[in-house]
This record gives structure tokens, C-alpha cells and sequence, in this order.
């Protein structure tokens, strides 16, 4: 599984570069936070056939055709506040480039916008306030969704994956079940492993040293390497460094809790699966958290 990107406006280049010649079978590109699915939602109120990651279109045309040529598997969550349109307008690049026979699937659930007036009663930690007591101000009502959306598509032979508010570990989760046949509820040890694997991964160029140097030499593919494995010199220190970071006391996602000292859970009870995506954006994050 390689990173192709790891925030809304991240180079393409490496990607690329990793396409033509990382050996994968799958690409990720995490593009996605509170912020950016605000704005993919301003751009959908102002032209309903848009609300996708404003780089969506510009990427599909540099990768569909490694994809297709290379076997690699997209999955993405650049689908925003409209991931349908996202699969439609890739769809139509991909035959404006005369690139056929790749299935694309995307994933919604997360916009929960219809339902929202269930949660005006849920407290907003940021703002010591009711939900409804900001009614007027909100933009964005989208809950995190685990990887079940993602394995779904896999296993329907889907090449391109498009979500919208996916857990960022997901991305990577949902190949990984796929493809060793794992079970999200019933195996804690792998899910732990999954969930820090997609943390790391969705960090893209940072976790690989993007964060470590001072200086980018423009150009240097070498900066910005993204394959999981490659741990020398700042890689090392850089995945040690994010390791850190996604640890906490309890580490709660939509695909299972995990306890933050030990960066998995064991033992004989499995982590549950949290129910965590029944949380609005607009209500609380509970992934974002700092040194």
C-alpha cells in the first residue's frame, strides 16, 4: 500500500513516481478534514455537481492510466461533501483518456445533514454549547464511517474507491481485511495493527521525513518517498514521531477502540467496534488531538 497524498493540496508527483515504480497494489490518497469537507460543501451549495476535493480532477488524469496499466487499487476519500459526483466526473476522465474497464465504486453515509435535529441535544466540547445552539452556523454534518463501505467495494472488484468522511485509517483498513480475509469485529491484535498502519500511511510525505527537514529541495522524490517499510535515517525517525502522535489513553474509531499505551489491544475481549461514527464533525472530533 503506498500514500499518495496525505492532505487536500499534497503534490501529485510522488505518486506518480511511486505508480510507475513502487510495486503496488494499492494507492491511498487521504485528502480530507473538517475543514476541506466544509469547504467541499460551500462548493456543492454553489454548483451541485461539485463539493469534491478541488485536486480530484487533476489527479485522476495523471494516475487513471497507471492505474489501469500498473493493476494498482485507488482508494480515496476526495469524494468531500459529494462523492457521488466524484465517481461520475472520474468515470468521465477516465473515458475522455480512453482508459476502459476499471470499476469505480464510491461510498456515502457519512453526510447525516437530513438527521441532524436528532443531535441538537449533544454538547459541542469546543464551544461549551448545545449543538442546536449553533444550528444557524453549520456548514458541514458528516460522521466518520469505518472501512466497511471500502471492503464492500473491494470485494464487488471495485479498481477506484471514492468516500467522503472515511476514518482516516480506513483507507488503509479496508485493503488489508480485503485482502487477508480479516474480521473487523472479532480480531483486536489485527485491527490494532490495521488501525496504526492506515494512522501512519494517511501521514503520507510527513511520516517519511517531510516534517524532519528544514530545507525541500524542489524535485527530490527522495524528500518526499512514501512506502511503508522504508524506515532509515529520518523515515525512522519520522514514523517513530507520528507512532507517538496517534497515541493516546483510548483511541476511539468507527473499526474498533484501541488502548493508546500499547498502540493495539490484546488480550481475550476483542476492542469493540465504538460506534463512534454516530458523532457529527460539527459535534466533536474525536480523532483530533495534539502533543
Amino acid at each position: 500500500i503506498g500514500s499518495g497524498a496525505g492532505y487536500a493540496g499534497d503534490r501529485i508527483e510522488p505518486a506518480v513516481e511511486l505508480m510507475e515504480k513502487g510495486n503496488l497494489d494499492y494507492i491511498i490518497f487521504e485528502c480530507l478534514a473538517e475543514r476541506t469537507i466544509a469547504i467541499g460543501q460551500q462548493d456543492k451549495m454553489k454548483d451541485p455537481t461539485k463539493g469534491y476535493n478541488q485536486l480530484l480532477e487533476a489527479r485522476m488524469r495523471k494516475i487513471l492510466k497507471l492505474a489501469k496499466d500498473n493493476h494498482i487499487k485507488v482508494i480515496t476519500n476526495m469524494g468531500a461533501a459529494n462523492p457521488v459526483a466524484a465517481a461520475e466526473k472520474t468515470a468521465e476522465i477516465a473515458k475522455e483518456l480512453g482508459v476502459s474497464g476499471l470499476k469505480i465504486a464510491y461510498v456515502t453515509g457519512d453526510d447525516i445533514t437530513p438527521q441532524i435535529e436528532k443531535y441538537y441535544d449533544n454538547d459541542v466540547l469546543e464551544l461549551d454549547c448545545k449543538l442546536g445552539d449553533i444550528k444557524e452556523s453549520i456548514l458541514s454534518t458528516n460522521v466518520y464511517l469505518g472501512a466497511e463501505g471500502i471492503i464492500e467495494a473491494l470485494e464487488n472488484g471495485a479498481d477506484i474507491v471514492i468516500t467522503g468522511r472515511v476514518s482516516d485509517p480506513a483507507l488503509s483498513i479496508g485493503p488489508l481485511v480485503h485482502e487477508f480475509g480479516w474480521n473487523i469485529k472479532d480480531d483486536a491484535d489485527k485491527m490494532g495493527q490495521a488501525t496504526l498502519v492506515g494512522h501512519l500511511l494517511e501521514c503520507a510525505g510527513q511520516v517519511t521525513g517531510g516534517t524532519l527537514r528544514k530545507i525541500f529541495l524542489e524535485g527530490s522524490a527522495e524528500v518526499f518517498l512514501r512506502l511503508a517499510g522504508v524506515f532509515q535515517h529520518e523515515r525512522q525517525t519520522g514514523c517513530q514521531i507520528f507512532f507517538v502522535f496517534q497515541l493516546q489513553k483510548k483511541l476511539l474509531q468507527p473499526d474498533g477502540a484501541g488502548e493508546g499505551q500499547r498502540a493495539c489491544r490484546s488480550g481475550d475481549e476483542p476492542a469493540p467496534q465504538t460506534g463512534e461514527h454516530e458523532k457529527a464533525d460539527a459535534c466533536a472530533d474525536t480523532k483530533d488531538f495534539a502533543f
